[in-house]
């Protein structure tokens, strides 16, 4: 992945746009790329999102070091520069991302609910003792989403972040 790459996003029917970033598949793989605006201090400007990209891609890191840890989160492959953005009506959106800040995982397939839902914690008590497991190393997870939480040995923990 040494080359920019230019995301096409007529060929990502299925991305998901966030506040802070989109998702999209490519070949078996997740992008994440962050967003360059609004601008709404002080987390959502440029600079706190750079801010939150740069402490995703270390906690993923930190996370991946710990066979125990790693079991539970999608497999981490790096970061990778963007060239441009194509939008779904075929033009140049590249001005609304910041280029230099996408990473790529494991594409992680299932059931979605947040970490911090009530009903998860309470169905599927190991979400919350992996949380804990991951905040004992200062990933923070309240941000976090797990996929397939009813399975005990395949459940994948992602969008967390080292603590401030």
């Amino acid at each position: 992945m040494d080359e920019p790459m230019i995301i096409d996003l007529r060929n990502c029917p299925d991305f998901k746009s966030g506040e802070y970033s989109i998702v999209y598949a490519f070949e078996g793989r997740a992008y994440k790329l962050f967003r360059s605006k609004p601008e709404v201090p002080p987390r959502r400007t440029r600079e706190g999102r750079r801010e939150i990209f740069n402490r995703q891609c270390e906690a993923y890191n930190t996370a991946a070091s710990f066979a125990f840890l790693a079991q539970h989160i999608p497999q981490f492959f790096g970061t990778v520069e963007v060239e441009d953005v194509i939008s779904v009506n075929g033009e140049s959106i590249k001005d609304d991302f910041l280029l230099d800040c996408c990473y790529v995982t494991e594409l992680v397939e299932g059931v979605e609910n947040k970490v911090t839902d009530a009903v998860v914690l309470e169905q599927y008590p190991h979400i919350g003792d992996e949380r804990k497991r991951l905040e004992n190393y200062r990933i923070r997870t309240m941000d976090a989403s797990v996929f397939n939480a009813q399975d005990t040995k395949k459940f994948k923990i992602i969008d967390f972040e080292m603590e401030f």
